[in-house]
């Protein structure tokens, strides 16, 4: 089984971006569902809304609310509002999607601590994956920024994630590969086809080539 993936986070930074981010999850942008898309419309039904409302209006109108009243200030301008945070399964995954996705929201909100304002799961894109949208508050303080952190606090929250998670339902870690490894590794890839390349042009009779033309 390949390793279940944290596409991204992202930091949501108005509310009209959490609007929209919200309004495309619940599936309620009709120009996404044209032809030619990656979304398969016949599908959508097969979503699954596990946490939130389905106004994204609504739902906007009350994380403005809680943060003001929690903080006892105005929304800060280019402020961390809200985090997106995307999971996905492999295509074709064999995972009890039923069980995993729900015990993801269960993990991501305690190992967060802050409250979610929606999970949704989609099923009408190739690879099944999720899309969990934070609100990153905590002892009245907004904290989204220090919630993504540096590129460590990425992998601690994949290992926790696949501690937590992933190996109950049969997935497996990878490790990331340093950069001075990948650099290592490319140079080696580019030698062989440069080898190989070397190898087919020895075979290849030219001077019969120029004279064919």
């Amino acid at each position: 089984m390949a390793e279940t993936q944290l596409l991204s986070v992202k930091k949501l930074k108005s509310l009209d971006i959490l609007k929209n981010c919200l309004k495309h999850n619940l599936r309620q942008i009709p120009r996404e569902l044209g032809e030619n898309r990656h979304i398969d419309p016949t599908r959508c039904k097969l979503n699954q809304n596990l946490v939130g409302g389905s106004d994204p209006s609504s739902m906007v109108n009350e994380v403005a609310a809680k943060i003001v009243a929690a903080t006892g200030k105005k929304l800060r301008r280019n402020g961390v509002l809200a985090l997106e945070y995307l999971i996905s399964l492999r295509p074709n995954t064999t995972v009890d999607i039923n069980g995993y996705f729900p015990e993801v929201v269960e993990w991501l909100e305690d190992y967060l601590g802050c409250p979610i304002i929606s999970a949704v799961v989609h099923l009408d894109e190739s690879s099944p994956h999720i899309h969990v949208i934070i609100l990153p508050l905590r002892n009245g303080r907004m904290t989204g920024s220090a919630l993504v952190g540096f590129k460590g606090d990425l992998a601690a929250l994949k290992l926790s994630h696949y501690k937590c998670v992933g190996q109950r339902f049969g997935l497996t870690m990878t490790e990331s590969i340093p950069r001075f490894k990948r650099y290592e590794i490319s140079c080696k890839v580019v030698d062989a086809l440069i080898d190989k390349l070397d190898a087919v042009l020895d075979s290849v009779d030219l001077e019969k080539i120029i004279n064919l033309k």
